[in-house]
């Protein structure tokens, strides 16, 4: 009888050391896994260079500059990122928008004495939904986003050709998309209010297009494009989120 007695005690014992351990533990877990609004800010493509392809172009014989716009440029550039997520007890809807813009000028010295001005904006909407895994502060998070996107660009180049003269032309392209977008992210605690996260999708984009090119006075040029494209991005991404 005074073993069960004793045993009984211990066991007590026991659990009054180890159940504030484990509630602790578990309120601990439930702190970061609770559903909360997210507002996001980001910087993507952090890594990316200026991968622009410029106009394949060329002089004739008569001096003439002669533009060849089957692919006018394809960018990847720093982008500002801004979204929102909305989290339920397994996932979390989400929507934002990436935005960009550009404007550069480039003037050789010697040589060909080409200059050349670039501006660029682009802007993308997104809506999707993720799923997310939670270990301690470690969430990892994958889903899809579809999105719709905008993008504009204006070339003007200068060269000379003939005794100095300046031969001028100019090429604007619009491009509209619409895509979807499986992704896949991972996102650290910082507080039960902060977190650093990144991502990578894999975009799959139909793409339609208008060009117009001028050069010289007299000649101008345009076309009508579209087609699909596949990608990995963004090249870097990095975001803080903000829980509330």
């Amino acid at each position: 009888m005074k073993k069960i007695r004793l045993s009984y005690v211990i066991s007590l014992l026991l659990a009054f050391v180890f159940t504030p351990s484990l509630l602790a533990q578990d309120s601990g877990k439930a702190e970061y896994n609770e559903g909360k609004t997210e507002f996001t800010i980001g910087v993507a493509n952090i890594f990316a260079k200026n991968n622009t392809i410029y106009p394949i172009y060329y002089i004739d014989q008569y001096g003439n500059f002669i533009y060849d716009i089957n692919y006018i440029f394809s960018v990847q550039q720093p982008e500002l990122v801004v979204g929102l997520k909305f989290h339920q007890p397994k996932g979390a809807f989400r929507l934002g928008t990436n935005m960009s813009y550009s404007s550069t000028t480039d003037e050789q010295k010697s040589g060909s004495k080409e200059k050349t001005s670039l501006k660029l904006f682009s802007e993308k909407f997104f809506v999707g939904y993720e799923w997310q895994l939670t270990y301690s502060r470690i969430k990892i998070f994958y889903g899809f986003d579809v999105s719709t996107s905008y993008a504009s660009l204006k070339m003007e180049q200068e060269y000379p050709v003939n005794n100095g003269y300046q031969n001028n032309s100019s090429t604007k392209y619009n491009e509209f998309a619409v895509g979807i977008n499986p992704l896949l992210g991972v996102d650290l605690m910082i507080t039960p209010h902060l977190s650093i996260g990144t991502e990578i999708k894999y975009a799959t984009e139909y793409v339609t297009g208008k060009s117009e090119s001028k050069y010289g006075t007299n000649s101008s040029d345009k076309t009508n494009s579209s087609a699909f494209r596949t990608y990995f991005g963004p090249l870097g991404y990095l975001s803080v989120n903000i829980y509330f």
